[in-house]
């Protein structure tokens, strides 16, 4: 059995950044091969002032966001040990194949130019690929250009998660780049009720956001009132919603609130793909300016014929149901091609 170096986000105390990097983790293994997360924090990034007022202002509540996302990530992190970037280059004779992705791990406004999740530590080529990897925009400035194009010209397989990102791939590379689906959509719902841990409720309105603003917070409550339903909103924000229920919970919970609600509202990619996953009555709205990363929210709403789910679309009294059966159909296509993708390079 081959071993497989993951190297992806996995430090944040975010669902969708950990919940990827799992299911990528647990798809590898069913292809055959023997996978790890490497524990590897990357260089600082940009400051998160509103990270350092939660752990300043909030420190209860920072805690246990902490606490709820920990246990987790030693799951996922099982037999992987903390790594720098001075360490990476010892991994090259423990694995056959190194994989970097998914999530935005190319998107370097972030993650202070780490090059890394450029694979630049390893010395044969042939290990090298990517799998649904992000560059979060359509495109990127002349400066990650330079970064990016050389370490990308040497890689053996090159996957990108957003059709945008496939000809920007291609022009840095100038090799062939294949569109993969997020990690998460390759389980399916039953592979996640596996690891979801249930509530004790079900039927409210799920409000989960990347970006928090009063126009999708207010459909949210308005939806309720319609539907007679409470509003339930998952967050790492401590700030209360008048009307809204505030909750964080773990990411083993968060699956069970996404699988027993009865409509989502979310402007939250991952948000989005759980929601289609599980056949949810779904909500969405893109994030407002100065946001430039909605393209994965667009893509995957183009892929699935969906984009009439977006609330701008939608008139208050909306009641289309959405055709299930169309969309698990294209959802399973996609599946089996990155599926197939994925057990090429183990089976190399």
């Amino acid at each position: 059995m081959k071993k497989i170096a993951i190297l992806t986000y996995v430090q944040a105390d975010n669902y969708g950044a950990l919940l990827q990097a799992y299911a990528l983790k647990k798809v590898v293994f069913i292809c055959g091969g023997e996978a790890v997360v490497l524990n590897f924090k990357g260089l600082p990034g940009r400051t998160d002032m509103k990270g350092i007022i939660k752990k300043v202002c909030f420190p209860v509540w920072n805690f246990r966001i902490k606490k709820n996302f920990k246990s987790f990530r030693d799951i996922i992190l099982k037999n992987s040990f903390p790594l720098k970037r001075d360490n990476l280059p010892a991994l090259n004779d423990k694995f056959d194949i190194f994989i970097t992705g998914s999530d935005q791990v190319w998107n370097f406004f972030g993650n202070g130019f780490d090059s890394s999740y450029l694979l630049d530590f390893v010395r044969d080529n042939n290990k090298k690929y990517s799998y649904a990897a992000s560059f979060g925009r359509p495109e990127i400035t002349p400066e990650e250009e330079a970064l990016c194009a050389p370490l990308l010209k040497l890689f053996a397989g090159i996957s990108v998660r957003e059709d945008c990102g496939v000809p920007l791939a291609e022009r840095l590379s100038s090799k062939s780049v294949r569109r993969d689906i997020d990690p998460t959509l390759l389980l399916t719902k039953n592979e996640w009720l596996e690891v979801a841990q249930m509530p004790d409720r079900e039927n409210y309105v799920l409000l989960y956001l990347m970006s928090h603003n009063a126009k999708i917070i207010d459909y949210a409550k308005k939806l309720g009132q319609k539907k007679g339903l409470k509003v339930v909103m998952i967050t790492t924000s401590p700030i209360p919603r008048k009307g809204i229920e505030v909750l964080t919970v773990t990411p083993q919970q968060w699956l069970g609130y996404f699988l027993k609600a009865k409509y989502v509202v979310t402007n939250s990619f991952h948000g989005l793909a759980f929601s289609i996953n599980f056949n949810k009555d779904f909500f969405v709205d893109l994030l407002p300016p100065p946001s430039n990363v909605n393209s994965r929210l667009e893509n995957l709403l183009e892929l699935t014929g969906l984009k009439g789910r977006l609330i701008d679309n939608i008139c208050d009294n909306y009641e289309e149901e959405i055709s299930w059966g169309e969309v698990n159909s294209i959802m399973e296509k996609e599946r089996e091609k990155s599926n197939n993708y994925l057990k090429e390079i183990i089976t190399k």
